[in-house]
């Protein structure tokens, strides 16, 4: 169970429980080898002449093996600190053995590797090879190129300029209004999100509004602003801590851009009418996000001062949650995972990938309440709103529970019981989450990387 929980975080996890087994792979890739290898049938004599004309004069399109390629189709991502070169060439190696496949390929990036099937010259050439990654299992029955996506080939991206890119933002600068988010969507044509987000950034700077982009494996976004640390000020109120925005630039954000638009569109979310008590839509709104930061180096020791103009290194994030049946407080499950500041969405749909879901659970309205910060640290108390709503996301993009809002709790509990089941047994907080069946609670911990 433990491989097949790795296994299904490949993509798009960046976390550290996401990295490959540090063990020999052929432990779950020759699982069971004895199972006869599937084999491909015999091709009819018209598929036999069709064969020999390819091997005249090249393969077909939808082979993977175009010269002048604009697509490919990325199988993986491995992670692990000096072991993912290793695993990503046992993967392909295993791959092209039991499957059968050509046309693979491996990209080296510095902390992680990625494995690609073919070159592409247009998208609909590539959807057979695609149905056929996502379906393929191993002898020992394991899916694991079940979320191989369609992308450009590495080079063609369109990144953008590098001085709006928001890791390349001067160190000071710590916050940002996170405002558009862009997704491939193979299903219905829409590809190109990174070309999306540089040319939405290109619109927002000729109105001279400062909008920077980031492009990760699975998705683009666009921020608008850049803050210091004390654009936002934490006050501790007994056992609650209050986020205040001193900022004003930051609140006139909110009012130009009240809502995130998701592929040029409102992303709307099902909430329920205070009033009413029925549920409505609502769109999801913008908020002040962390600037994710790229460590520069090694990482700093603990202890010994960075030298001067280094970025600060990113962070550890610890986060348990826990699924809270909303009728008796039962812990439907509980899950862990350890991230980066810099790489929350990984880190949340790592732990929603993680969630034992059953029949019972499927399709029950579900809420996302206020995360807890276990660390007692102020600077957290962001970071935590901003992992709730990753959490959200990633919640509605699996589709599972039907997510029905992001509830607070924070005026009804205080801090120490954000993440204790038990709350729900509170008139309060039980009339807050009236209609629901199930709530997600969370408690995060903050740490320096490498540290407990």
């Amino acid at each position: 169970m433990l491989c097949l929980a790795l296994l299904a975080g490949w993509f798009p996890s960046g976390c550290r429980e996401a990295a490959p087994s540090r063990s020999k792979p052929r432990a779950w890739w020759d699982q069971n080898a004895t199972t006869p290898t599937p084999q491909p049938a015999s091709p009819t004599r018209a598929e036999e002449s069709k064969n020999l004309l390819a091997g005249l004069f090249g393969p077909s399109p939808s082979s993977g093996g175009a010269k002048d390629g604009n697509y490919t189709i990325l199988l993986s991502v491995c992670r692990g600190p000096g072991s993912h070169v290793k695993q990503a060439k046992y993967y392909k190696e295993a791959t092209e053995r039991h499957a059968g496949w050509k046309h693979l390929f491996i990209v080296h990036r510095e902390h992680h590797s990625l494995l690609y099937w073919g070159k592409y010259k247009t998208m609909k050439d590539a959807q057979p090879n695609l149905k056929k990654a996502k379906v393929y299992r191993t002898p020992a029955k394991l899916p694991v190129y079940a979320k191989a996506i369609l992308v450009p080939i590495p080079g063609k991206e369109d990144p953008g300029p590098a001085e709006w890119k928001l890791t390349n933002t001067p160190p000071e600068y710590v916050y940002s209004v996170l405002v558009a988010e862009f997704y491939d969507v193979v299903e219905a044509g829409y590809m190109g999100r990174r070309k999306f987000a540089v040319d939405y950034c290109r619109q927002l700077r000729q109105k001279n509004l400062p909008a920077y982009y980031k492009h990760d494996p699975g998705s683009s976004i666009v921020a608008v602003g850049l803050f210091d640390r004390s654009a936002v000020q934490f006050l501790r109120k007994g056992n609650r801590v209050e986020r205040v925005l001193r900022d004003k630039r930051i609140q006139q954000l909110f009012k130009q851009f009240p809502n995130i638009a998701v592929n040029g569109r409102q992303k709307l979310l099902t909430a329920i009418n205070p009033k009413t008590r029925k549920t409505q839509k609502i769109p999801a709104p913008t908020y002040l996000m962390k600037i994710p930061r790229e460590p520069v180096g090694p990482t700093a020791v603990a202890g010994k001062a960075r030298p001067a103009g280094q970025k600060a290194p990113p962070e550890a994030v610890t986060c348990e949650l826990k699924v809270v049946q909303v009728s008796n407080g039962t812990v439907v499950t509980a899950v862990r995972g350890v991230g980066r500041t810099d790489r929350l969405p990984r880190l949340a749909q790592l732990l929603v990938s993680k969630i034992d879901k059953d029949s019972a659970t499927k399709g029950k309205p579900l809420a996302v309440a206020d995360f807890r910060d276990r660390g007692k640290k102020p600077r957290a108390d962001g970071l935590c709103e901003e992992l709730a709503y990753r959490t959200m996301a990633a919640l509605l993009r699996e589709g599972w529970f039907e997510v029905k809002q992001r509830v607070s709790l924070r005026k009804a509990l205080p801090e120490k019981d954000l993440d204790n089941p038990d709350a729900v047994k509170i008139p309060k907080v039980r009339q807050k989450l009236s209609g629901l069946e199930y709530v997600v609670m969370g408690g995060v911990v903050v740490s320096e990387l490498g540290g407990s």
